[in-house]
């Protein structure tokens, strides 16, 4: 805890919460730094909770709330120690969140389907719309073995496009295996607004499917969180190597493809991940035609048409909108709204009508290389220039520090580039001291006094804490 509430003490970006029990022990806890707060204002439309964590030194749950970013790996938003896995315990954690993220709310929210996590989410997020998670899905599917439900479940996960064909789909599914009136089953239909797309088409997830955390932290890392820290640091690590890749690297796109100038202008603004998305719709454009398009009646702007597009294998037919004034299309499929990105029958009227790029109203902030250029400002943009209080030169320090790692983890990969970098800085360094007149002018107020504040309870019994970590049965597929 002292740990903690140093660093926030050096740090005003560094989030710290805590209650504490009528013996004034630790009750429950909320932490998050200044880059997983940026990072859950940039990309926390979709919140994953994971609770499966409980190996730490007083056996209480350990919670890691994470998300996707724009290059769609995992990022950590926060971590939690509660002391029991209670409604009221979500709703801490989750207003804790929010309370990190300046009042930023998430549209989905992916969970293991635990009802207590349920009741926290329509309590403190009644908007947002609840999705389980995929991973224990598959699992509570194949501890009742039946591992050959699996293939045809995904079926009614993500291949039916309307819920008729859902509803089809799961007929067949359970009578070719022979488990109608199964509990297990009748009970996964039941939630099935909470993981089939047909029941859940419109509404934004990012194409996560699950829990994505995945983070496989060691026992003793989740045991120490000077060592989790560390973890998280080293995950961050790849994702700066990431971003010099989406910036020094360009996609190749070969000469004569139709979709050329469309993937160079894509290329310019998605990250290298996200660009990989949008070039794999656009292949899968040449299965659809552009059968007609209705042209505005009398009266009605002509800036809105309307294409009928048709699938030339299954015969399926959709229909597209393209909105000249607002820059902006819409399709049946909804899959723009759902995922992020262009579908392919956007993409089959780009190509239809010449388009040589993405109409902006087609492009979410979200997965572009720019999706953190708002969240990365400077702290201390909006404070007086003679304003050099301790909580002024914590933010300066915090924010150069952030902008010059990317460029320390770069220089280090080579002794001539590291060295040229330690040289640069030593007269850096010496130029600084000569304008502040040979020192620094550092803060000497004294820093306050850490709270008395005693360990957790060590739970004792495991009643209510039986779920551990346990080799996961993955599935077969992505995300």
């Amino acid at each position: 805890m002292a740990y903690l509430l140093g660093k926030q003490q050096n740090n005003p970006s560094f989030f710290v919460e805590y209650t504490q029990d009528e013996h004034e022990r630790l009750d429950k806890l909320f932490w998050c730094d200044g880059q997983s707060r940026n990072d859950y204002k940039a990309f926390g439309h979709v919140l994953a909770f994971d609770t499966t964590y409980k190996c730490n030194a007083y056996r209480k749950p350990f919670v890691v709330l994470v998300g996707v970013n724009h290059n769609r790996k995992t990022v950590v938003f926060g971590c939690a120690l509660i002391v029991d896995e209670k409604t009221e315990s979500f709703v801490w954690v989750l207003n804790q969140m929010i309370k990190a993220g300046e009042g930023f709310k998430p549209l989905t929210v992916i969970t293991d389907g635990d009802r207590a996590m349920a009741c926290a989410i329509k309590e403190v997020l009644p908007e947002a719309r609840h999705r389980l998670c995929l991973w224990h899905l598959m699992r509570n599917i194949q501890g009742h073995g039946q591992n050959g439900f699996s293939s045809g479940f995904m079926t009614c996960v993500n291949k039916c496009h309307t819920i008729e064909d859902f509803e089809v789909a799961w007929k067949e599914l359970i009578t070719h295996h022979k488990v109608e009136g199964e509990k297990w089953v009748e009970e996964l239909y039941d939630s099935r607004e909470k993981w089939s797309e047909a029941h859940m088409r419109g509404y934004f997830f990012g194409g996560l499917y699950e829990i994505i955390t995945r983070m496989n932290f060691p026992i003793d890392v989740l045991s120490n969180f000077f060592l989790l820290f560390l973890a998280i640091e080293q995950r961050r690590f790849d994702d700066r190597e990431d971003e010099y890749k989406n910036i020094h690297e360009f996609p190749h796109v070969p000469k004569g493809d139709c979709f050329r100038d469309l993937q160079i202008a894509a290329a310019n603004v998605y990250t290298k991940a996200s660009f990989m998305v949008v070039k794999r719709e656009m292949k899968r454009e040449s299965n659809y035609v552009v059968m007609n398009c209705d042209q505005p009646e009398k009266g009605k702007k002509k800036d809105i048409v309307t294409y009928h597009i048709r699938d030339v294998r299954t015969k399926a037919k959709f229909v597209a909108v393209h909105d000249d004034t607002h820059k902006s299309m819409y399709c049946c499929c909804l899959k723009l709204e759902s995922i992020g990105y262009p579908c392919r029958h956007m993409f089959a009227v780009m190509k239809y009508k010449g388009m040589k790029e993405i109409p902006p109203g087609c492009i979410v902030q979200r997965w572009l290389k720019l999706a953190k250029a708002n969240y990365a400002k400077d702290p201390t943009d909006e404070n007086k220039e003679d304003d050099n209080s301790r909580e002024t030169i914590a933010a300066r320090r915090a924010h150069l520090s952030y902008i010059l790692k990317p460029i320390i983890d770069i220089a280090v990969r080579s002794a001539d580039t590291y060295t040229e970098l330690k040289e640069m800085f030593g007269k850096l360094t010496l130029s600084v001291k000569e304008k502040l007149g040979g020192g620094c002018n550092s803060d000497t107020k004294e820093k306050k006094p850490l709270l008395g504040i005693g360990n957790p309870e060590v739970v004792t019994s495991q009643k209510g804490l039986s779920k551990k970590r346990k080799t996961p049965l993955k599935p077969k597929g992505g995300r």
